[in-house]
């Protein structure tokens, strides 16, 4: 036997206590250390696990995590649960990491808190400590997704059919379909070897053209730059300085808009990271502005736009109706107007 199989056998993921509705298993992944793998089949946008967190950290604004915040919240763990951050606490040093800061960071993800307006909203100060989910690992072109994160626990879901045996992954950035190779390494702490990543290959020169085109297709339906670490900022994405105000002002015709929407659907799903809850949300926001068009003929045009199921049919589709104005054009470029303004800190 030789000495890494000992190693991975002596590991302390092997001594964590899966629960048994989990269908993965923690097993070595080659230079990514160690990753969750199925251990049955799981459909395409089927609910992977639902996770509790271990505890959570509710600091105020200018705090920072901290040993003593998260040596508190440990020493207030019941004996099993703190077997658990122990464990993982073994393994990080392992790893050549004994901060228990450093700990938590890489274990934790913001959750989301209902507001005074009765919608749940990110809280960036409310951080929470999970064991199983945080023990995925990353890939551009991820198989699964976690999505907005409810109150203490967060659920991950499949984004397309996984195999026994098969890696299960989540992009560890929700930003990073609008972001090439460089700039999505800029902002990990590692480097990602997933098919959008290893440069010479047919799919990540696609790649690296689809991801551009959804940013600037997103700064056509936005005014903003998802790519950018100035969102506020000046952006020369869309290089053409009539369409680039337009776009700013939020003035693009909504026969354009469901051109755009669907060309975002359409990039994702050849991408491979189109998901049921993303699928969800464009279809939504193409419905959203369908509601404002005043001509029949426009109507019409995007009720069969919307009748389509595959993302490639309803792009055809809205391109023929392409640059057509509508006499609610200025009614949805107000309303998203007043959306931003209500919106901005």
């Amino acid at each position: 036997m030789s000495p890494s199989s000992v190693m991975d056998r002596e590991h302390p993921y092997v001594f964590l206590e899966i629960p048994p509705e989990v269908p993965f298993e923690l097993k070595p992944a080659g230079e990514k250390g160690w990753g969750g793998f199925a251990t049955r089949f799981i459909a395409r946008n089927s609910l992977i696990y639902q996770e509790p967190a271990l505890f959570t950290l509710h600091l105020t604004m200018t705090q920072q995590v901290n040993d003593s915040a998260v040596l508190q919240a440990v020493k207030n763990l019941s004996k099993n649960d703190k077997q658990k951050f122990n464990l993982l606490h073994e393994a990080s040093i392992l790893q050549g990491n004994d901060n228990i800061s450093e700990l938590f960071i890489t274990n934790y993800f913001a959750l989301a808190i209902p507001s005074h307006k009765h919608r749940e909203l990110y809280q960036p100060n409310l951080l929470g400590f999970f064991v199983f989910i945080s023990r995925l690992n990353h890939s551009c072109v991820a198989n699964a997704y976690v999505p907005q994160n409810m109150r203490k626990t967060i659920s991950c879901y499949a984004a397309r059919d996984i195999q026994p045996g098969e890696e299960i992954t989540f992009s560890y950035c929700g930003e990073f379909p609008n972001m090439c190779r460089d700039r999505r390494h800029g902002l990990l702490d590692f480097i990602c070897h997933c098919p959008a990543c290893v440069p010479g290959t047919r799919f990540y020169e696609l790649s690296e053209m689809r991801r551009q085109l959804i940013r600037g297709l997103h700064y056509l339906l936005l005014g903003l730059d998802l790519a950018s670490s100035r969102r506020g900022g000046p952006s020369m994405i869309i290089t053409d300085p009539e369409l680039r105000d337009n776009a700013e002002k939020l003035n693009i015709p909504l026969m354009s808009r469901l051109f755009y929407e669907s060309m975002v659907g359409l990039m994702l799903e050849e991408e491979g990271i189109m998901n049921g809850l993303t699928s969800e949300y464009i279809t939504n926001r193409m419905s959203q502005m369908a509601e404002y068009l005043a001509e029949k003929s426009n109507v019409l045009a995007a009720r069969k736009i919307m009748e389509q199921d595959r993302w490639m049919d309803r792009w055809l589709l809205a391109s023929r109706t392409f640059g057509v104005r509508d006499r609610g054009d200025w009614d949805a470029c107000a309303t998203l107007q007043l959306i931003r303004a209500a919106n901005r800190p």
